[in-house]
């Protein structure tokens, strides 16, 4: 699993914490070239899954691009005026 912290940029530039995104299952890009991937308890892999905490945080289009940046090996960035960063 996959832990995003999702912010919001102050008009002064600071970032101010809206909230998290969980991500399951999302096949990861390495700067190597492999890709990590979660397994469940029997080894077979994950079902790709996104959770927004809170519900509601952003746009379920906006959840997925981060999902779709994250499967390029993007560990932050900023996605329809939305500050986002892997912390875990």
């Amino acid at each position: 699993m996959i832990k995003v912290r999702v912010c919001q940029k102050t008009p002064a530039g600071g970032l101010v914490e809206k909230g998290y995104l969980e991500c399951r299952g999302i096949k990861v890009k390495r700067p190597d070239g492999s890709v990590q991937l979660d397994v469940g308890p029997g080894g077979q892999p994950v079902g790709e899954e996104l959770i927004l905490h809170p519900p509601g945080l952003v746009s379920a289009h906006t959840a997925v691009r981060i999902g779709f940046a994250l499967c390029d090996g993007q560990v932050n960035g900023e996605t329809d005026g939305i500050d986002w960063f892997v912390v875990s």
